[in-house]
């Protein structure tokens, strides 16, 4: 944005929210910390210096320290908020520049940057948990892209990111991409359709039509995935329009790192929550949708839960037989394996059982999908290898080999062609950016 009085009132109350919530520790405070870790003199980082140094040093650290940090906010911020909510923030970083204005949002009759830093930090945590949504999508806004910046940016760019101070404290390394390419991305990518062929223009309205199409699915998540699925293996031609873009850890920008893969695989990246701002939603924005980003946990739907439906809303269906059977298949289609061995879990959730076990909790292993390989705490950036495949390498793969199976990507879909009750069609956006020939309303 461009540089005026207004955007440099905004940029001064912003740096003040931002280094309130990533306040320098006092040393008491940094050695609690150092405490808690459990590391010891000696530990090598990843780049240089001993974790306890980098650790404490991190610990000194507040958003004013990051050389470009503003700069690197501003450029999330434009990325992953939607123009009203920035719009929104704006306003409210316009009230905290006045001293009546600060007053109404925290009791303190000064301009918010002005006031003491650890007065900042108890007003933060008290619009965390105010009963105004206002306040609430306002301190997680800073949060969510704040600490976003604080823990992954380090250079102009945001973007082929060297290793952060905080991620070198805790011996972080950035992991390198898949040079091989698996089986099932070479095999579901052959099936992209190509538009040129197909596209026509007419009074300056673009249309695709493309012959031979039984059914049009639109959106590629699990759902979508499991319908073309079924539909392939049952003979009928599948178009399956998906709004996001087709990547794979061989792909040349997929860069494994939390910012410019947040851009790419997720809707509104880490900035996606509920209208009252309560829960923040990571919700898939790319081929294979959530099946492409999340975790390998893969929840059953209890017992009690279909139970609940069937009682409370009639729902009978899904204490039926039926849908017992249809849980099973696609159990099975996607490779999910209800136990595993203590072994085989991370290292973080060896530590959760052992405390539940302590405490006298009853747990258990969540299903999983495919077997361990090393790279499960990278499953949300989109890293898959040939034993954790999401959709795109069990589902998708599956109906791609019946050569019955295509897809088109960058295509947002905001209405079906309805004609006496039967569809006839979509309209939507093409997203034709990569080339060069922008948006187009087809």
């Amino acid at each position: 944005p461009a540089r005026t009085p207004a955007s440099e009132m905004r940029r001064r109350e912003a740096r003040a929210i931002l280094d309130a919530l990533t306040r320098s520790l006092t040393p008491d405070e940094t050695e609690d910390v150092i405490r808690s870790t459990g590391l010891k003199d000696g530990e090598a980082g990843s780049d240089g210096g001993t974790r306890l140094e980098l650790a404490r040093k991190f610990c000194r650290t507040q958003f004013s320290d990051i050389e470009g940090g503003m700069e690197a906010f501003e450029r999330v911020l434009y990325k992953f908020l939607p123009e009203e909510h920035r719009n929104d923030l704006f306003k409210g970083l316009t009230i905290l520049s006045s001293s009546i204005g600060t007053f109404l949002l925290t009791g303190h009759l000064q301009p918010f940057h002005t006031l003491p830093i650890k007065t900042r930090e108890e007003a933060l945590k008290a619009w965390s948990v105010s009963m105004m949504p206002q306040k609430r999508k306002l301190f997680k806004a800073f949060r969510s892209l704040g600490l976003l910046v604080l823990t992954t940016a380090n250079n102009r760019d945001n973007c082929d990111l060297k290793t952060t101070l905080a991620q070198k404290a805790i011996g972080y390394q950035i992991p390198q991409a898949l040079s091989s390419v698996p089986e099932h991305f070479r095999v579901v990518e052959s099936c992209r359709l190509n538009l040129d062929s197909f596209m026509e223009t007419k009074r300056g309205r673009c249309s695709v039509k493309v012959p031979g199409v039984d059914v049009l699915i639109v959106g590629s998540g699990v759902g979508g995935s499991m319908t073309a699925y079924r539909l392939c293996k049952a003979g009928f031609k599948v178009l399956m329009v998906e709004k996001g873009k087709f990547f794979s850890q061989y792909h040349k920008n997929h860069s494994l790192q939390e910012v410019p893969m947040m851009e790419k695989l997720y809707e509104r990246g880490p900035y996606f929550t509920t209208e009252d701002a309560s829960m923040t939603i990571l919700a898939g924005s790319t081929f294979g949708g959530g099946g492409s980003i999340n975790w390998f946990c893969s929840l059953i739907t209890p017992h009690y839960v279909r139970e609940e439906w069937a009682g409370k809303y009639g729902l009978s269906q899904f204490i039926s037989p039926w849908f017992t059977k249809c849980i099973d298949e696609s159990v099975n289609l996607l490779g999910v394996q209800k136990r595993l061995n203590e072994g085989q879990h991370t290292a973080m959730n060896q530590v959760l059982l052992r405390g539940c076990r302590k405490l006298g909790y009853h747990c258990e292993a969540a299903p999983q999908q495919g077997s361990p390989t090393g790279d499960e705490g990278l499953g949300c950036l989109g890293l898959k290898n040939g034993k954790r495949q999401g959709t795109i390498g069990s589902l998708l793969f599956d109906a791609a080999k019946t050569g019955n199976f295509r897809f088109l990507t960058d295509c947002k879909i905001d209405k079906i062609k309805n004609d006496h009750g039967n569809a006839t069609g979509a309209i939507g956006i093409l997203d034709r950016g990569i080339d060069g020939r922008g948006m187009r309303h087809v």
